[in-house]
């Protein structure tokens, strides 16, 4: 298994709605410096006739991670309910460029990796200052 030796960016696929439990796990365990993050976006969705404002997985049954994995790292891993695999080719662990996360992380609050709704305004309408 061909790991690397420096920082990076991977993806752990997990099982669906487990990706809170295995984060909560992976951060207790506490993998070196690693990094867990379990992106979300905001909805607006009708339930009962009113709109609520909802919270869903951006990539459902996945986990990012930043950090060195090494092979102890990798097989810890391994042994943590919820966890299926991480992403890998046939020899070794792949990792995610930076630039494929660029518009990402652009799109996600600094505080809790959520991706907030848009204001629109359409053309010609008055705007309050708040």
């Amino acid at each position: 298994m061909n790991l690397g030796k420096q920082e990076a960016w991977y993806v752990l696929f997990g099982s669906s709605n487990q990706e809170e439990k295995v984060k909560k796990i992976l951060e207790k365990e506490a993998f070196g410096e690693c990094k867990f993050i379990v992106p979300t976006r905001e909805l607006r969705e009708r339930k009962d006739g009113k709109w609520h404002t909802v919270k869903r997985k951006l990539f459902p049954g996945h986990v990012l991670i930043k950090g060195i994995i090494n092979i102890e790292i990798y097989y810890k891993f391994k042994k943590i309910p919820g966890i299926i695999k991480l992403l890998t080719s046939e020899d070794e662990v792949l990792t995610v460029d930076e630039e494929e996360l660029t518009v990402l992380k652009m799109l996600l609050d600094r505080y809790d990796n959520n991706v907030r709704i848009s204001t629109l305004y359409k053309e010609n309408d008055s705007i309050d200052a708040v």
